[in-house]
Formats: C-alpha cells, sequence, structure tokens
C-alpha cells in the first residue's frame, strides 16, 4: 500500500481528533491536523501527537495562502 498524506481540517475537535486517532497508528500515513484551536483543544490530540507521523498546523482554513500551503501534495481530506 502506498503511503498517503492526510489532511485533517479541524483536527483538535472531538470528531476530528477521534478521525486523527484512528488515522495515525498507521506510521506508513502522514496526518496533518490544521485547527486554529479556536474552539478546540490541543489535548484532544495527546496521544496521536506524540507519533512521529504526525504533523500540527496552528491555522484556519479561511485563510487562503496558508490552505493552498497546506493541501500541496495532500490525497485525503478529512473536514
Amino acid at each position: 500500500m502506498n503511503p498517503k498524506r492526510i489532511l485533517v481540517a479541524g483536527g483538535a475537535g472531538l470528531m476530528g481528533s477521534t478521525i486523527v486517532d484512528r488515522l495515525t497508528p498507521d506510521l506508513e500515513n502522514r496526518v496533518i491536523v490544521l485547527d486554529n484551536l479556536s474552539r478546540r483543544r490541543l489535548d484532544n490530540l495527546s496521544a496521536a501527537i506524540e507519533r512521529d507521523n504526525l504533523t500540527f498546523v496552528d491555522g484556519d482554513i479561511r485563510d487562503r495562502e496558508q490552505l493552498r500551503d497546506v493541501v500541496n501534495g495532500i490525497d485525503v481530506v478529512y473536514h
């Protein structure tokens, strides 16, 4: 199976962090979380943040320039 780059927008929220917890045990995949933490907590990612295949990006999907950079090379998006 080919490794995938997966973006989880809002990944620090309840639903997003649940998705992240399901994705990160597969170390073949690279998981990127984009969240501005305005209504979420980084500690929702406490288990996954320890894994080498997770990257947290403090940002907002409304920032088009940042979003363009983050989605570059992404295979799958969860939002």
